[in-house]
C-alpha cells in the first residue's frame, strides 16, 4: 500500500529536530520509507565529514515514519517508540545528499 505523502509531512513537520536538519520525507509505503538530507555545512564536523549525529537523525527519522504508518493513516493507532537503536559507521559518507530507508 502507499500512502498519502503530504500527510506523513505535515504530521512530521512537527519534527523540530529534524526540519533543523533538513530531513525530506520522500516516500512512505508498507514496504519501505525513504528519507533524505541533503548536506550542507551544518552537517560537518572538524574533520569535514558528515557528523554521526546527522546521519543517525536521518536513520532515526525513516524508523519514526515506518513504526508509525498506522498512526498517521488510522489517526486511532497509538504511537510507537524505540526503545534501543544502534548504527555502525563503517565508512564516511559520500555525496550531497543521504538517503535513508
Amino acid at each position: 500500500m502507499t500512502y498519502n505523502l503530504d500527510d506523513f509531512r505535515r504530521f512530521f513537520s512537527a519534527d523540530a529536530f529534524a526540519a533543523l536538519a533538513g530531513v525530506q520525507i520522500d516516500s512512505v509505503s508498507d514496504e519501505r520509507v525513504v528519507c533524505s538530507m541533503e548536506i550542507a555545512p551544518k552537517h560537518r564536523n572538524a574533520l569535514g565529514g558528515v557528523q554521526g549525529g546527522a546521519v543517525f537523525t536521518l536513520a532515526d527519522s525513516a524508523f519514526a515514519v515506518h513504526s508509525n504508518l498506522s498512526l498517521i493513516e488510522d489517526g486511532g493507532a497509538p504511537p510507537t517508540v524505540g526503545q534501543s537503536c544502534a548504527v555502525s559507521y563503517l565508512r564516511p559518507s559520500r555525496g550531497t545528499v543521504l538517503y535513508a530507508e
